[in-house]
């Protein structure tokens, strides 16, 4: 059926009309599927939205070149990459890491991510624990 592209408080919308009669509607907006009822003519009424189609989001996946990494000399600051709390600190101070390795998992918005060491080196310092709050570019390790 007839496709739509619309922009609403400055934000772009795609409609598709998949069905259509006088009493109901499928409708797909911006990937999202919804069922749509029409009460009836009269003016006062407006369609109502009777179920919604549940999209799970994904987990953004960090990948080490991602990370936010401050070298001071042969120093590095590993810093966190959004605002979230820390899971679990996967490595101790002395430990030597390489690129790749998990070293924390973080959660925000009720998904949890690994952070993966940006570089190769032995860690200096840890500057989180289990359950602490970070914002984003927080100093979260130290490696050298």
């Amino acid at each position: 059926m007839k496709r739509y592209k619309m922009t609403i408080n400055n934000e772009p919308y795609e409609a598709h009309i998949v069905e259509f009669s006088n009493e109901n509607a499928k409708i797909i907006v911006n990937g999202t599927e919804f069922k749509v009822v029409f009460e009836s003519d009269n003016p006062l009424n407006q369609p109502r939205v009777i179920e919604v189609a549940k999209t799970i989001p994904l987990a953004p996946e960090v990948k080490p070149e991602a990370l936010p990494v401050v070298s001071s000399g042969s120093v590095s600051q590993i810093k966190a990459p959004l605002p979230s709390v820390v899971v679990k600190v996967m490595k101790n101070v002395g430990d030597t890491i390489k690129t790749g390795d998990a070293i924390i998992i973080l959660e925000a918005m009720k998904m949890e991510s690994e952070v993966f060491a940006p570089c190769d080196g032995q860690i200096e310092s840890i500057l989180v624990k289990a359950q602490d709050t970070v914002q984003e570019g927080q100093v979260m390790m130290t490696v050298k």
